[in-house]
């Protein structure tokens, strides 16, 4: 991965310690999903992700059309979801809020993140959306 792009390719210096949201950029990207779907994934909607065909259920509730949606999962998508596992895997939501676990990830985190990665007015998290279109 070129050093073009270092939210593709997870660094320690971006985020505080501990914190998954390296994790959320390039699982965005590998997803093309929403921000809010993403930020309240939990660790149960994730199926056969050591089989043939893994896959992320999103329910009807979160999704922008009020339709359940199957996100199929590529390679590299499973190994975010693996690598953030041993960091989250005991809480309800794979990307949690930094102060409280309980809770979904901020609205603003994964836009903070660009922004202190020097995509400030260059890149926003919906904007994976834009390139898969």
């Amino acid at each position: 991965m070129s050093s073009a792009f270092p939210l593709l390719h997870p660094t320690q210096e971006l985020e505080p310690p501990g914190f998954p949201a390296r994790f959320t950029i390039r699982f965005l990207a590998l997803t093309a999903v929403r921000p809010g779907e993403l930020r309240g994934a939990r660790w149960d909607e994730f199926e056969g992700l050591h089989e043939a065909a893994p896959v992320w259920l999103i329910p009807a509730e979160r999704m922008k059309m009020k339709r359940p949606h199957a996100v199929p999962l590529a390679r590299q998508a499973v190994e975010v979801i693996e690598a953030v596992r041993s960091l989250t895997g005991r809480l309800p939501f794979v990307f949690p809020n930094g102060r409280s676990g309980h809770k979904p990830m901020s609205e603003n985190a994964m836009g903070y993140l660009l922004n202190r990665a020097g995509y400030h007015h260059r890149h926003v998290p919906h904007g994976w959306r834009a390139a898969f279109k």
